[in-house]
C-alpha cells in the first residue's frame, strides 16, 4: 500500500540507531555559508549556527546537516575556508548535543577532518568526482555516506538537461553506479544512503517525475533521502516565491515518505517533523500519544456512574489516560524517547448488543436509551463482524492483549466487549472492567 524499501534497513551511529523499516529521520539544515539561497547567511556565524542547530534538535530534528560551501552557483571557497567553517561547528555542537551530525564536504581532506572532529555522516554531492572521498569514509566503519545524484558539474544551473530514456531511469542507474564505486572503495552497503538530488541539473518536470517514481530508487536497496525543502521545482509547480513554500515543502516531504523516502532534509523542522510523525501513525509505525476518544464513558457526562477520585465530579483523566494506553515519554515534537508499540494489558467496557435483522453473520452494537430506541455508543462502528467464542476473554489473557481484535461479540450475547489498551505499569488498570448499564 505504501512505498516500501527492502526489509532490514538499520543504520547505527554512536548515539542513535535508525530502523528505516518503520522510521523516518528528519534532517535539519544548518548553513555555514554567507550566501545560502534560503537563510541568506543568518547562520553563517559560529554561535548563530550552533544556536540554530540546538533549536532544530528541540523541534525534533534527528540529524543535523551542516555545509560550508553553497551547493548552487556562488563564489569559490578554498579548502582552508571550508575547514574553518565546518570543524569548529562540529566540535562546538558535539559538546552540547548528541544528535547525529552530517557534513557536506567537497574534498577528501575536509571529509577526514570532519569525521575526526565528530561528524557521523559524510555527503558527496560531486558524483564521486574525487574517488578518494569514498576511501576516507571507508576508513571509519561506523560512518555513513550519502551519495547524491548531481547530474553533472556541481554548483551550476541546469540548462535543458536531457536524460535517456527518462530522468528517473537515468538517475537510478547513476546512483547504482555510485553505490558500486563506494562499496568497491570499502564502504559497507549498510552505511550508504542515496539522494536523487532534486533540482540538481534537473528541471521542474524532472524533479516532479523522480519524486513520484521514488519506489524505483528504493528498489536499489538503500535508504532514500530527499532534499526538496523550498526548492525551485516546488516554487514553479505552484507559482510560489521562496518565502511562500513552507506548506508545499511539508506536503512534498509527506508524499515522499509515503512513496518510500526514509530521510527528509528540511528547513522547517517542527512543521515537517509533526507531519512526518502523523504519516508514521497512519502507516501503523507510531502509536498514538493517547487514544481516549470513543473508548471510555466521560465522567462529565450527565448521569455517569463513574466519579472522579477527587470527588469533584470532574473527569478522571488519570483513569482515561490509563485506559487509553498513553505512551509515556513520547514527545509530540519528536525529540523525546519513543517506546515500541506493543499489545499491553487491557480493560474492557461492555455495551448491550442486538443482532442486525436479516444478517446472521454480523451483529450491530447498540446502546438502549431511556426511550428504548437503539443508539450506537459514540465512536463505535455501526456493524461489527461476529467472532465466535465460547467464553469471554480474561482481561489479562492473550485474547485481550491482541490489539488487532479490540472488539468482541459473543454468539447470542447481549453485550459488546471493547478491549482498550492499558499502560503495562498499571496493575490496577489491567484488572479494571467497567460495564455501562444503560438499558
Amino acid at each position: 500500500m505504501w512505498g516500501t524499501i527492502p526489509a532490514g534497513m538499520r543504520m547505527t551511529f554512536p548515539t542513535r540507531t535508525f530502523d528505516f523499516d518503520t522510521e523516518v529521520a528528519v534532517m535539519a539544515i544548518v548553513n555555514r555559508t554567507p550566501d545560502s539561497f534560503y537563510d541568506e547567511g543568518r547562520t553563517f556565524g559560529l554561535e548563530a549556527a550552533v544556536d540554530h542547530a540546538l533549536a532544530q534538535v528541540a523541534d525534533g530534528a534527528d540529524i543535523l546537516d551542516v555545509g560550508g560551501v553553497k551547493a548552487g552557483p556562488g563564489e569559490d571557497v578554498s579548502e582552508s575556508d571550508e575547514l574553518d567553517r565546518i570543524i569548529p561547528f562540529v566540535e562546538a555542537f558535539r559538546a552540547r548535543s548528541s544528535a547525529v551530525r552530517t557534513i557536506d564536504p567537497v574534498r577528501p581532506r575536509g571529509a577526514r577532518a570532519a569525521r575526526e572532529a565528530g561528524a557521523d555522516i559524510l555527503t558527496d554531492t560531486s558524483a564521486l568526482a574525487d574517488p578518494d572521498l569514498a576511501g576516507v569514509v571507508a576508513e571509519f566503519p561506523d560512518a555513513g555516506m550519502v551519495l547524491m545524484h548531481s547530474g553533472g558539474e556541481v554548483r551550476t544551473r541546469p540548462y535543458r538537461n536531457h536524460y535517456v530514456p527518462d530522468a528517473t531511469t537515468a538517475i537510478t542507474a547513476e546512483l547504482a553506479r555510485l553505490a558500486s564505486l563506494a562499496e568497491a572503495a570499502g564502504v559497507a552497503p549498510d552505511r550508504l544512503i542515496i539522494d536523487p538530488g532534486h533540482d540538481f541539473r534537473k528541471n521542474t518536470l524532472q524533479s516532479l517525475e523522480v519524486t513520484r517514481r521514488l519506489p524505483e530508487l528504493c528498489a536499489l536497496g538503500y535508504p532514500v533521502l530527499v532534499a526538496l525543502s523550498n526548492k525551485d521545482f516546488i516554487g514553479e509547480a505552484l507559482d510560489l516565491e521562496i518565502g511562500e513554500r513552507v506548506d508545499a515543502s511539508v506536503g512534498a516531504a509527506v508524499a515522499s515518505v509515503l512513496l518510500g523516502a526514509r530521510l527528509v532534509r528540511v528547513h522547517e523542522t517542527r512543521a515537517t517533523k509533526r507531519a512526518v510523525m502523523m504519516a508514521e501513525a497512519i502507516m501503523g509505525w507510531r502509536p498514538p500519544a493517547r487514544a481516549w476518544r470513543g473508548m471510555e464513558e466521560p465522567l462529565d457526562r450527565p448521569g455517569s456512574r463513574r466519579t472522579s477520585p477527587s470527588g469533584d465530579g470532574g473527569p478522571d483523566r488519570a483513569h482515561l489516560r490509563c485506559a487509553a494506553g498513553t505512551s509515556e515519554g513520547l514527545d509530540l515534537r519528536g525529540s523525546g524517547p519513543q517506546r515500541a508499540w506493543t499489545s499491553p494489558p487491557s480493560t474492557r467496557t461492555t455495551w448491550p448488543v442486538t443482532k442486525a435483522a436479516g444478517s446472521p453473520a454480523r451483529n450491530v452494537a447498540t446502546a438502549a436509551n431511556s426511550s428504548g430506541r437503539p443508539t450506537r455508543p459514540r465512536g463505535m462502528p455501526a456493524a461489527i463482524p461476529a467472532r465466535p467464542s465460547s467464553t469471554s476473554p480474561d482481561p489479562s489473557g492473550p485474547a485481550a492483549r491482541d490489539s488487532s481484535r479490540p472488539v468482541r461479540v459473543e454468539p447470542g450475547a447481549r453485550t459488546l466487549t471493547v478491549t482498550v489498551p492499558c499502560r503495562p505499569a498499571s496493575a490496577s488498570c489491567a484488572a479494571r472492567s467497567a460495564t455501562s448499564e444503560r438499558a
